[in-house]
């Protein structure tokens, strides 16, 4: 998938899905790619990385990463002061 802006004429984000399922669990892949940069809102381009391992009738388990800045998993980092 892709989102554009027909506005500015340029991408916005790309994602890229890949999802396997059996009689037992499903494995989700997905990578998405951000170029959205706003210095006022400190947004810069990104890439991430996100997993998810479900075991039917049992449960689930996300992981996700930031590509660019190596961080691992959910981190709440709070304002910047």
């Amino acid at each position: 998938m892709m989102r554009y802006d027909i506005d500015l004429g340029q991408r916005i984000q790309d994602t890229l899905t890949l999802k396997y399922a059996d009689e037992c669990f499903v494995l989700t892949a997905n990578y998405v790619e951000t170029f959205v940069t706003n210095a006022a809102l400190d947004l810069k381009p990104d890439r991430t990385v996100m997993l998810r391992f479900e075991l039917k009738h049992i449960g689930e388990f996300n992981y996700k990463t930031d590509q660019l800045n190596h961080v691992f998993g959910d981190q709440n980092q709070g304002p910047k002061l």
